[in-house]
């Protein structure tokens, strides 16, 4: 290969770097080693080996960031980022473009007091990622990702961040937005939220099960908070919420990198064995969408329990949020339910949306997650409706200006809500009217063998895979990669009882020793075959 080829080849590569992911001075010194003479003119010292350069962002709008100890200041880390600027400046009226969470007094977003000041090891922060540039080229400012370049000897292995739950009005619990902490993952390497959870838990702290982690791009751009736990993973350099319950509690943290990659890979985070699986319902203005979720486990609770996932409001000031409100004033984007109903259960839904936004639609998919013989309505008590979720799939409607509830902001407020108004409050409401998961007592048996969506799909470990007869027969289900190997034997030729099998422990498949990948599952039942292809994801 010819010296100019070779020049091309080394450009195109780091710029896919660039482009992808968090490029440091490992990948160019590695580049550097295969091409000694043709890369030393190109690479032109944009990276040196003091410093590790972070890319952010694909487009305009909020990113969350975390560091570990280090000694640069706002002023430094806002250089090239074309956002706008913070307190401090010489436009301390507009929107800062970076601001962190004030946990004290109620909890409530803050800017830097002046661009000097330093970055605090371990804390989160939200960025604004100003889309003025249009340039898009390696190692150029403008356009997309952002830039930033840390000093690499300030950055430590080791992170100390403080966390705290403030009881501001006195209550003698932590409601509202009370005991929220904006902080981060520091380090270079992504880490499962399990191992962090582990390091969150000191001194018996009572803590949400969820860290909440800022998707930007999550509903066709309308961004939300999802909330994340087990081996799914914090991102490098990502900041995430998280909150404490004990009133008056106050830690300093200590994450180690090495600590929580090894802990990570031991899946010491363990959760609840037992569910029934969940029910995903979106909203929509035609553009944008935020999403609801039930979901069942044995230790989930009718009311508030530390499994269910808050409902943080949009960054972006036009987002559709969905959310419900319980009994105890929280508002949730996920509601954990128990195994067990006592009767018919009504969750109000509300939502918020941009104020020019009158025409919305739900959406949602078939249930099949749900026994098939739970009743599953979506109720509009405005028009007196009951929509069947498991026979439609949408239902659309319109908001009047005359129903907007939602208090407006003064034109100074400049910083972020995490707070939802509603604009419709009382109007919508999902009823969930259970029975008797025993077949037959209560339900009519199916009419035919068949192998259900198996959940979670796409899945990361662990993935259930329901099935049902029409009458006692003898059951075999298998797992097969896709070049026809058999890699998992679930039930090898055993009797089954006639119904839906969606709670037996053998039609669980632990995947954790398997490669990412398409799989296929089997099913053969009276002398009949049924594959269905499922996703693993690691």
């Amino acid at each position: 290969m010819g010296k100019k080829l070779q020049i091309i080849f080394i450009k195109i590569c780091l710029f896919c770097l660039l482009a992808f992911g968090i490029y440091d001075t490992g990948a160019s010194q590695a580049v550097a080693d295969l091409f000694p003479l043709s890369t030393s003119a190109f690479l032109a010292q944009p990276v040196r080996d003091s410093v590790i350069t972070i890319q952010i962002g694909d487009k305009e709008g909020w990113r969350g960031l975390a560091l570990s100890a280090t000694k640069n200041s706002f002023g430094e880390l806002l250089d090239g980022l074309g956002g706008q600027v913070a307190s401090g400046s010489n436009k301390p009226d507009a929107t800062p473009a970076i601001i962190t969470w004030m946990e004290k007094e109620g909890g409530s977003f803050a800017h830097p007091g002046t661009l000097t000041e330093a970055v605090e090891g371990g804390r989160g922060y939200f960025v604004y990622l100003s889309g003025r540039n249009s340039l898009k080229e390696a190692f150029k400012e403008g356009g997309f990702p952002k830039t930033i370049r840390v000093d690499r000897s300030n950055l430590q292995q080791t992170v100390t961040v403080e966390v705290g739950a403030t009881d501001s009005n006195e209550n003698g619990s932590i409601d509202a937005f009370e005991g929220f902490n904006l902080i981060g993952n520091p380090f270079g390497q992504a880490i499962s939220a399990g191992a962090l959870m582990t390091a969150l838990r000191a001194n018996e702290a009572h803590i949400n099960e969820n860290l909440y982690l800022w998707k930007a791009g999550a509903g066709d751009g309308n961004g939300m908070f999802e909330p994340v736990s087990g081996k799914k993973k914090i991102p490098p350099y990502k900041a995430f919420w998280v909150r404490y319950l004990n009133p008056g509690f106050k830690k300093i943290i200590r994450f180690d990198s090495t600590a929580l990659e090894l802990q990570g890979r031991d899946n010491l985070y363990i959760q609840d064995a037992k569910s029934l699986g969940s029910f995903n319902i979106r909203l929509s203005d035609g553009e944008r969408f935020d999403s609801f979720r039930i979901g069942f486990k044995e230790s989930g609770e009718v009311g508030e329990d530390r499994w269910d996932g808050y409902k943080i409001a949009s960054l972006n000031s036009q987002a559709v949020n969905l959310f419900s409100t319980l009994s105890s004033g929280a508002k949730i984007s996920k509601n954990i339910l128990p195994l067990e109903l006592d009767g018919e259960l009504e969750i109000p839904l509300s939502f918020s949306a941009a104020d020019e936004q009158l025409s919305f639609s739900f959406l949602w998919e078939a249930p099949d997650e749900i026994p098939a013989g739970w009743e599953l309505m979506l109720l509009d008590r405005q028009e007196d409706r009951k929509i069947n979720l498991r026979s439609s799939t949408s239902y659309s409607f319109h908001l009047s200006e005359s129903n907007r509830v939602k208090e407006k902001r003064s034109d100074g407020d400049h910083l972020p809500h995490i707070d939802v108004t509603p604009d419709s409050e009382g109007r919508f409401a999902m009823l969930i009217s259970p029975s008797s998961r025993t077949l037959p007592a209560k339900q009519p048996l199916p009419e035919a063998v068949s192998l259900k969506p198996n959940y979670p799909n796409p899945f990361t470990t662990t993935t259930t895979i329901p099935y049902e007869l029409n009458k006692e027969t003898m059951v075999s289900l298998t797992i097969w990669n896709m070049i026809g190997q058999k890699v998992a034997t679930l039930i090898d030729d055993e009797p089954k009882s006639a119904g839906l099998h969606n709670s037996d422990p053998d039609i669980k498949w632990n995947a954790a020793h398997m490669p990412s990948g398409m799989y296929i599952v089997r099913l053969e039942a009276e002398g009949e075959v049924f594959t269905r292809k499922i996703t693993l994801i690691k």
